[in-house]
């Protein structure tokens, strides 16, 4: 179940032992529940989906597994219960996770072309604080400044810096962007970050090349292919 979703959500609780001890003592009686039709009710399943929507999710897709290996239906109830456990984990796993917020910006020379730097990474990225710009030789100094992240115009001696290092350009490319992005996520800013995009899709629900009149016939074209594809 775990493995599964951190197939879907690269999110990976595999060494969060207390939510597989969890999980482990919860599903024995789950499993004989649903095996004698006995159903449980939640009491608290709306408040799970409207506070922890993702952790729901995840149990969504977890639930698949014991669908799959047992033959059993699970219900929202249960998988309401099962997303409580990966609510804590979330939680745990945010409360591990440094958050980068102060941004150093370490330049070969010219403080114009680090202003400018630093008014394109506030720009892009508002949350983040400038917490300085320097010129290389003045390394020492950023680092002893609290900088979570590092962002420079130069190659640096990353050995030195405990914290995480980008090399970027003066004029903040589109593939700088993405490179401040991922360290970013990686980080565990956002969890919904970590989420990526493919795994939102299903190949066999597209369509290219179709005529459609009208939106009324896309929607019956579009929920024909869902319904035949049982989603």
């Amino acid at each position: 179940m775990i493995s599964e979703v951190n197939l879907f959500y690269k999110i990976d609780f595999s060494r969060d032992k207390e939510l597989i001890i969890g999980l482990a003592l919860h599903l024995k009686p789950t499993l004989n529940r649903l095996k004698y039709n006995m159903n449980l009710r939640n009491p608290i399943l709306k408040e799970i989906k409207d506070e922890y929507p993702d952790a729901f999710e995840m149990s969504v897709i977890a639930s698949r597994i014991l669908e799959r290996e047992y033959g059993l239906s699970i219900d929202e109830n249960e998988i309401g219960y099962i997303a409580m456990y990966f609510g804590a984990a979330i939680e745990r796993l945010k409360a591990k996770t440094k958050k980068i917020n102060n941004v150093a910006i370490i330049c070969a020379s010219g403080m114009g072309t680090a202003q400018l730097l630093a008014t394109k990474v506030r720009r892009t990225f508002p949350w983040l604080n400038i917490i300085g710009k320097y010129p290389s030789y003045k390394l020492e100094e950023a680092i002893k400044g609290n900088a979570d992240l590092i962002l420079t115009t130069v190659p640096l001696d990353i050995n030195i810096v405990n914290i995480p290092v980008i090399k970027i350009s003066s004029i903040l490319s589109k593939d700088d962007i993405e490179k401040i992005g991922e360290i970013l996520n990686f980080e565990g800013n956002t969890l919904d970050a970590r989420v990526t995009l493919i795994s939102l899709f299903d190949e066999k629900l597209f369509a290219k090349n179709i005529k459609i009149k009208d939106k009324f016939e896309i929607i019956n074209y579009l929920s024909d292919m869902l319904y035949k594809n049982k989603c």
